[in-house]
């Protein structure tokens, strides 16, 4: 198995572990969207011969905290298929997403965990849990009355 920086000819294979692992099918616009991620992160893959079989992809992102701007990895779409799941293949991605992500100066990350326990072991610790916005009618801005056609 071999760890590695998934090349573009390759990326039809992370849209199909995308599609394969995640609950809903991207198409369209949110396709789309998902593309330019792959194409401006840092896209690892467990390749078994040509096969991608476990990815992950650091996103580029930044963070401020206390005032101070900071480069971080967003960890996103970590996925393997079932058959090759147990040997250690997510381990080794994590891994090697730690040590990109340190060479590129990311020096916090954040992520949505399925398994808080399986995060934590590679050193990352809850940074909330839930989030609650409150947002006032009056601070949305009015457009009048809009009127459709529906056809």
């Amino acid at each position: 198995m071999e760890i590695k920086i998934i090349p573009p000819k390759d990326y039809i294979q992370v849209h199909q572990l995308r599609d394969y692992c995640f609950p809903n099918k991207y198409t369209g616009a949110r396709r789309d969207d998902f593309h330019y991620w792959i194409e401006n992160s840092t896209t690892l893959g467990a390749f078994d011969e040509h096969k991608v079989v476990g990815q992950l992809l650091i996103l580029p992102l930044n963070m401020i905290v206390h005032g101070a701007k900071y480069d971080m990895g967003g960890i996103g779409f970590v996925a393997s298929y079932p058959e090759y799941r147990q040997q250690g293949i997510i381990k080794r991605l994590m891994i090697e997403a730690l040590k990109k992500m340190l060479e590129n100066g990311q020096v916090i990350s954040v992520l949505a965990p399925f398994s808080v326990s399986f995060y934590r072991y590679f050193g990352w610790e809850l940074f909330f849990e839930k989030l609650h916005y409150t947002i006032p009618q009056m601070m949305f801005p009015s457009f009048g009355k809009q009127f459709d056609v529906v056809e």
